[in-house]
């Protein structure tokens, strides 16, 4: 992919980690708390539009310049798919916190 030096340091893994180790459980804690779909993809929106933006950028620039939009972009689109990893988490808890409904041996309807 790419590597961002700063003297002997590699600080993309960093960014990455962090990024990965902060945003993550604060969108699974979105997913889980906010009761409207709305509230739940405007960080997508929002990440989409500034990935494309960056993207765009990156492309019809010369210079050091690409490499600064290329690497925000590439920032942006990571946290967009840590958005979609989250959905599937929270997703996947949703389903299996739904009750399930069995009929009884006398007919009656038992909640689990």
């Amino acid at each position: 992919m790419f590597n961002v030096w700063v003297g002997d340091v590699e600080i993309t893994r960093y960014i990455f980690a962090i990024s990965v180790v902060a945003l993550l459980p604060v969108q699974i804690f979105l997913c889980f708390k906010a009761k409207g779909r709305v509230i739940r993809i405007v960080p997508v929106i929002i990440l989409s539009v500034l990935t494309f933006i960056y993207y765009f950028m990156g492309v019809i620039s010369s210079g050091w310049d690409t490499l600064g939009y290329m690497l925000i972009a590439s920032f942006t689109g990571s946290v967009l798919f840590l958005c979609g990893i989250s959905w599937v988490f929270g997703q996947s808890s949703n389903i299996s916190r739904k009750k399930r409904v069995i009929v009884n041996s006398d007919g009656n309807l038992e909640f689990i």
